[in-house]
């Protein structure tokens, strides 16, 4: 286990099997990275490939992310494109490019935006527990998106221009 407690700066590609920010991270090249946990704040300025990601701080991703799950309860921001089996959100997300994954469940917290989100099961619901009026993310919960793609769909709290799919 490596665990960034102060501020940490990473020039080139990154491998590591657990990662553990609890402080301020930025890795500069390619990440490969089995199990990460970001309590703190950590910047990718290059490709991410993971395992699985909890994020409880803020990550933010200049490229892609491709991971098997990915479970927010804080602020995930991506510029191009997140690829994973489930995604699960209680917080904020931004994702510049497309959302592709098998099951996406978003709980916004704050202003959401996702250009494209492609999924077979896709839930847009209410915030649970205590923080669902949290101040950290205002009293707005709502996500904004371009298209929205897949088998099933239950949405609440969205501004979509284009939904497609089998049950909506």
């Amino acid at each position: 286990v490596l665990k960034v407690n102060g501020s940490t700066c990473i020039e080139g590609n990154f491998a590591c099997n657990e990662l553990k920010v609890n402080g301020d991270l930025t890795i500069k090249g390619n990440c490969d990275i089995n199990t990460l946990v970001v309590n703190g704040e950590m910047k990718s300025l290059s490709n991410m490939k993971c395992n699985n990601v909890t994020i409880r701080g803020s990550l933010n991703c200049y490229k892609n992310i491709t991971s098997q799950y990915i479970k927010s309860y804080g602020e995930l921001t991506v510029k191009e494109n997140i690829e994973s089996e489930i995604v699960n959100i209680e917080g904020k997300i931004v994702c510049e490019g497309l959302l592709n994954a098998e099951e996406v469940v978003i709980a916004p917290m704050g202003r959401c935006k996702c250009n494209e989100i492609g999924a077979s099961n896709i839930e847009v619901t209410n915030p649970k527990g205590i923080f669902k009026n949290n101040l950290f993310f205002g009293r707005v919960k709502s996500i904004d998106c371009n298209l929205i793609e897949g088998d099933t769909i239950s949405l609440i709290y969205s501004n979509v221009k284009n939904i497609r799919g089998k049950s909506i």
